[in-house]
């Protein structure tokens, strides 16, 4: 019926069709669904054949319940037009409040599915829900807000955000708590890998806000993650990220962000911690930031976080055999982080803080720190011999930290790594064997040069054995733990984030 010819009979159809799956949804929306009644109510809108705007809500809101909880029909409706046509209605009627509230209700159901999700952004969702933030309905502003915060995750590559990242930041004081939540979910999504949307953040007062919005809420997991994650990205590779520290400096938020370690546990807050430790990594490359995070014992947190993810990875029935199976495996998992990106991540941020001459003193001495990342750096994963390589050098700096790495028994393996084809890894290594040596008897520091030379002819680095290789020559001029290395984690795709998308809500 509703493809009849007869505007009478397929408006009666729909309206019947919309009050069944209003009133008997159990009975009503499964068969609706089998007859494949979602692409007939499509076709009405492809075809344009509802002209009075009182059909258009009657058919939008049918299609909406249509596709509520039910995964398979959203996919159904990917090879549709509907995603346009949303857009272009939204388009055609800006000043129509309802349409415009029906609209966002299915795109928020919609947005909870990944194919739907890119498809709307493709369609131009995001640029066609920005103007109805302007309104001055809450409710209709906090609809279009979980819609734009579910399909945001799949929008951070956009550049059309010169309008939307103000108005977000305007959200965010938003007394009522829902729309600021959605709107703090929206920037940290949006600012992700995304150069353009962290300075307009900046730019425009967004890092105040939300150091303002995170002290006011440091009890609240809900609103402190998305900030976290949200002012971990705006510190991290983009031209304002100095400015951003030095905001978040000045607006006192250092001794709420320290206290966050102490407020949440390992397991339970496992994703706020992570952007808690990568938001203190970013912090700590400035020197006066650093500085006070010592100060707040953040140093000790961290090392504390390190050795519990350690524990959580490698359990005590195979804390013996070593970690290289565990990790190898499956990566291992806890609340949606995985834990290998999380002793990664704490090591950067222990490298950078370390650079503070306490700091490395107080961090050489922490019982069993430098034995487990000695271990790590057995480790198969690239990724942790990197970043275990670049701590231990950066203790290394030291005479303390010399001795205790090799103590520790790590210049078997240190040497063999010299060959790696990773050239941090090379080059950190290199540095520590280096440094070791140098409070050594020069026979000493001839038998190690002479294994370095040989390890590296070994591995095919070098043509002959006595040839020196230059990254011997400058092993004390190394780089800093590489700023590529340590992403703008994507804390939207984390399944035990609080970023997780708006569900399916009638």
């Amino acid at each position: 019926m509703l493809r009849h010819p007869s505007e009478v009979m397929y408006t009666t159809a729909l309206y019947v069709l919309n009050q069944l799956l209003w009133h008997l949804p159990n009975s009503s929306r499964p068969e609706f669904r089998q007859y494949n009644g979602h692409l007939n109510v499509i076709y009405l809108l492809e075809t344009n054949s509802l002209k009075d705007s009182n059909w258009l809500l009657i058919c939008l809101d049918t299609l909406r319940m249509a596709v509520y909880e039910s995964s398979e029909t959203k996919l159904a409706l990917t090879s549709t037009r509907i995603y346009e046509i949303i857009v272009r209605l939204l388009r055609i009627y800006p000043n129509n409040m309802k349409i415009a509230y029906n609209i966002a209700r299915l795109i928020k159901v919609l947005s909870v599915c990944n194919e739907n999700k890119i498809k709307l952004v493709e369609a131009g969702a995001v640029e066609a829900l920005t103007p109805l933030l302007n309104c001055s309905s809450e409710v209709l502003q906090l609809e279009t807000l979980w819609g734009l915060r579910n399909i945001s995750d799949q929008a951070y590559h956009l550049l059309a955000t010169k309008n939307l990242i103000p108005m977000l930041i305007t959200l965010l004081a938003s007394k009522n708590e829902h729309i600021s939540i959605c709107s703090t979910g929206c920037l940290c999504n949006l600012t992700c890998q995304n150069v353009q949307n962290k300075s307009l953040l900046v730019e425009k007062g967004g890092v105040k806000v939300l150091c303002r919005l995170l002290c006011l809420n440091p009890d609240r997991q809900e609103i402190a993650e998305p900030i976290c994650s949200a002012l971990r990205h705006v510190t991290h590779r983009n031209p304002h990220a100095n400015a951003a520290v030095y905001e978040i400096r000045i607006n006192d938020t250092l001794p709420t962000i320290a206290s966050l370690f102490v407020k949440y546990q390992f397991v339970s807050a496992l994703p706020l911690l992570k952007s808690v430790v990568g938001l203190v990594r970013n912090l700590s490359t400035d020197e006066m930031t650093r500085h006070e995070l010592k100060n707040l014992n953040v140093h000790r947190m961290i090392a504390n976080i390190f050795s519990q993810a350690y524990t959580s990875l490698n359990d005590a029935g195979k804390q013996d055999s070593g970690i290289s199976e565990r990790i190898s495996s499956s990566g291992g998992y806890m609340e949606g982080v995985n834990l290998e990106d999380m002793l990664e991540l704490t090591l950067a941020a222990l490298h950078i803080m370390a650079k503070d001459s306490g700091v490395q003193e107080e961090l050489i001495h922490t019982a069993g720190l430098v034995s487990t990342v000695v271990r790590l750096v057995y480790s198969p994963s690239i990724c942790l011999q990197r970043a275990s390589a670049a701590f231990l050098s950066q203790l290394s700096t030291s005479r303390s930290g010399c001795q205790a790495i090799e103590n520790e028994g790590a210049c078997p393996k240190l040497t063999e790594l010299i060959q790696s084809n990773n050239e941090y890894i090379a080059a950190y290594t290199a540095a520590i064997l280096h440094r070791i040596a140098q409070d050594k008897p020069e026979a000493y520091r001839r038998r190690l040069s002479l294994e370095l030379r040989q390890s590296l002819f070994d591995g095919g680095l070098l043509n002959d054995a006595n040839e020196i290789d230059q990254r011997m020559i400058n092993a004390s001029s190394i780089p800093d733990f590489p700023s590529h290395v340590v992403t703008d984690q994507r804390s939207r795709n984390a399944s035990g984030s609080y970023l997780r998308q708006r569900s399916d809500r009638s």
